[in-house]
């Protein structure tokens, strides 16, 4: 008996990926070419730098580098986000804790080009014997898995389409609480310098409505789609205020330095500073959106 409904079970869920394949056809096969170029071109960049470790002299420092990181525990072995000249360089220190996903945020239109907005280039380290973490399951929430690689072209355009910055991406497990809320302002900086201040976001939706109402379904919808991307970004960035105090502390005993309580109280004053205005914008836009559907 129970071997017949777990029967029924399978063939139900094989059933409803099938629908669920032939209604989303088109999408999904995009992004199995994404991932099968992806691939390729990751397999060609890692061969190339391999041949190029395996032609370097054994008493070059990148060969000793991979003799020190083969020797190393495998649990200590990551990259340093912020060195002092500035690229990425093995350093030793523990894994940060994963927890589960906590968002799925729409993703509809990309990222513009603002002016504090850096690229990040050369930010992995391929050697032998060192450990690779897998990013096929990361979420652009702040308590995904971690990685200390550079997404993949699929990961980037998705994380693009959001306006997660790449360092947010890539190294929020390994920052200090202080080094994630100041890149978290950079980045609230950077949406309103493309989509406006917070406090206009609602003004603006209701005004824009009075010349859309009348209009098409079609073209009311899209209108409606870039302003439930807004609610998808911010509630994204407060969702990485929210994790901002799980980064370490660096109270200090020295003149001009804060104590852990001093500190502490510092930073949680700051995110209620940045996340009144995201709120109470992501709240307004919701509540419009809403009402206009009814």
């Amino acid at each position: 008996m129970s071997s017949t409904k777990e029967r029924e079970l399978k063939e139900r869920k094989a059933a409803s990926q099938r629908r669920y394949y032939q209604r989303n056809k088109t999408r999904e096969q995009a992004k199995a070419r994404i991932r099968a170029n992806n691939k390729r071109s990751q397999t060609k960049l890692l061969a190339g730098r391999l041949e190029g470790i395996q032609s370097t002299s054994p008493s070059s420092p990148l060969c000793l580098a991979s003799e020190a990181l083969e020797h190393s525990p495998p649990n200590l072995l990551t990259l340093s986000p912020h060195p002092a000249d500035g690229s990425p360089s093995p350093s030793c220190f523990p894994d940060a804790p994963s927890s589960p996903s906590i968002l799925d945020s729409p993703r509809q239109s990309t990222r513009g080009v603002s002016p504090s907005s850096t690229e990040t280039s050369n930010i992995s380290l391929v050697l032998p014997a060192t450990r690779s973490i897998s990013s096929t399951s990361r979420s652009v929430s702040p308590s995904s898995t971690q990685t200390f690689s550079r997404p993949s072209s699929s990961e980037a355009v998705e994380a693009s389409i959001l306006g997660v910055p790449d360092e947010i991406l890539i190294w929020w497990p390994t920052w200090s609480a202080r080094r994630r809320l100041s890149s978290l302002r950079r980045w609230i900086l950077d949406v309103e310098w493309k989509e406006g201040a917070f406090d206009t976001w609602n003004t603006r939706l209701m005004s824009e409505w009075a010349g859309h109402r009348y209009k098409s379904p079609r073209d009311v919808k899209e209108w409606s789609d870039g302003y439930t991307q807004k609610v998808g970004i911010g509630r994204l960035i407060l969702q990485y205020l929210g994790r901002v105090m799980d980064g370490q502390l660096q109270g200090g005993s020295g003149t001009c330095e804060l104590t852990l309580q001093e500190e502490c109280r510092d930073l949680s004053l700051q995110i209620h500073q940045l996340s009144t205005p995201v709120s109470s914008a992501v709240a307004g836009l919701e509540v419009g959106l809403k009402w206009m559907q009814l």
